[in-house]
């Protein structure tokens, strides 16, 4: 966002001869805006487990959640046989928007669950890998 700054000229009689014009100092005020609030710096009002992207993916996605207050919080992967393959996140997280980048080269095409769990909150979403 920016604003126009706020110019102040007051009426000046021009010089009689240019080293009278030299010779003068003139003042001016002027308002700027100095600083905006960054949006993703808003703690989130709850809980939230957002879907990967891209999906499907290959090799790597982004995964997303927001969580209101500093807690214990864990992400973790599972394959379609719920066999747990990765744990993203385990441990104490601060409030806030998060994103977490996943490489998934190592793995197999396939279908993928990924399940958070923090305080009372528990969610699961689907994520497509193909190569």
């Amino acid at each position: 966002m920016y604003q126009m700054p706020d110019y102040e000229f007051p009426s000046v009689n021009p010089p009689a001869t240019s080293e009278d014009f030299k010779n003068r100092i003139y003042f001016r005020t002027y308002s700027f805006i100095t600083a905006l609030e960054d949006e993703n710096s808003a703690i989130p009002s709850g809980y939230a487990l957002a879907q990967n992207y891209p999906n499907p993916f290959n090799p790597s996605t982004t995964l997303a959640y927001d969580i209101p207050v500093t807690g214990q919080m864990r992400l973790v992967l599972y394959d379609v046989l719920g066999r747990e393959v990765s744990t993203l996140v385990n441990g104490n997280v601060t409030a806030g928007h998060h994103e977490i980048r996943f490489d998934a080269s190592h793995l197999a095409s396939g279908m993928y669950f990924y399940k958070m769990d923090a305080g009372s909150y528990s969610a699961v979403r689907k994520m497509m890998l193909m190569k």
